[in-house]
């Protein structure tokens, strides 16, 4: 998690002053998962990034252990105050996967029954995103996603369909205009 603190903190140091009047940053940290193993370290490393965010001039939104609809709350909170802001940062600590070439963040009530539950039970990277898309200047997006998902090996055995592949990492995202 230093490490992490650290790397934040230097990409922050390189972001010219003039578009940091504003700083706005949504920080999650997924661990208590309700249908698959826990994860020890999101909520500490959520915290820690918060708190490094907070001393270099970011208003903060932590959030611990969403459910889906609370990923939603806090995407939409995060889009509303972050409009004006030179300076924007979504932090995401938790399980995360790809599917048929999309990511996909994992809430913590999430349950993978098939392939048709990934755009019901998951939050869409590309909704991460839009709450990005209306922020002005720069714009950084950090994942801190778990690979070795045990929901992904489920669904693999489960889907009828042959777009699943169960894949470790991320698909690559394609960044706008001022976004890292």
């Amino acid at each position: 998690a230093a490490a992490l603190v650290l790397c934040v903190l230097a990409l922050l140091a390189v972001i010219d002053a003039a578009w940091a009047e504003k700083r706005v940053a949504l920080v999650i940290g997924n661990g208590s998962y309700q249908n698959t193993p826990q994860l020890a370290n999101p909520v500490n490393d959520a915290e820690d990034v918060a708190a490094a965010l907070q001393q270099v001039g970011f208003t903060v939104i932590l959030q611990r252990n969403l459910t889906k609809r609370g990923m939603e709350g806090a995407l939409a909170q995060f889009a509303r105050q972050a409009q004006d802001a030179g300076t924007t940062l979504i932090y995401f600590a938790g399980h995360g996967m790809q599917y048929a070439g999309s990511n996909y963040l994992m809430p913590v009530d999430a349950r993978l029954e098939d392939e048709f539950s990934v755009n019901f039970e998951l939050t869409r990277m590309d909704d991460v995103l839009f709450a990005l898309e209306r922020t002005q200047g720069v714009k950084i997006v950090v994942l801190d996603a778990c690979r070795n998902n045990p929901l992904t090996e489920r669904l693999s055995r489960r889907t009828s369909s042959r777009a699943f592949a169960a894949t470790r990492g991320l698909a690559r995202i394609e960044a706008a205009g001022g976004m890292v």
